[in-house]
Parts: C-alpha cells; structure tokens; sequence
C-alpha cells in the first residue's frame, strides 16, 4: 500500500488554528467530491489535516499531477 500524505504549508493556511485548518480541508474535499475528481482524500482523522492519495503501483504519474492541479483549485477556491 502507497499512500501519499501531504501536508499544506501555506502561510494563510498555517496561521489558521487547528478547527479552522480542519474545515478548509473538509472544503477542499467537498469541492474535489461534487467535481467528481477525488473521493476520500482527507488525511486520515489522528493525522495533522491534510490530503492524502493512493500512488499505489497501480496509478499513473500523469494521473497524479493532473490531481495535484486539483488540488491546487480547490485550495484557491477555500482561500478566497
């Protein structure tokens, strides 16, 4: 299993405090989830919030970026 965890350093992000930080990702993965882009991709709940996917040997590079350009929208679209 290959799970890629990521965290957002974000200067706006990181000033958040930690609900806060919780519900921009919460955000994030309902923007990504309604797109029909990305499904269960929050970190984990014990985990610092975040983002994680599967890059199991099953999964395409390219189809990587084009998600992480996703990501980036749906972070623009929470920051405002």
């Amino acid at each position: 299993m290959h799970s890629i965890c990521l965290k957002v350093v974000d200067p706006w992000f990181e000033k958040l405090d930690a609900n806060a930080r919780a519900a921009a990702i919460k955000k994030m993965v309902g923007l990504l989830e309604k797109e029909g882009v990305a499904y269960d991709v929050a970190s984990y709940r014990d985990a610092p919030p975040g983002l994680r996917i599967w890059g199991g040997a099953t999964v395409d590079n390219d189809d990587i970026a084009v998600l992480l350009s996703w990501f980036d929208w749906a972070f623009a679209e929470v920051r405002g």
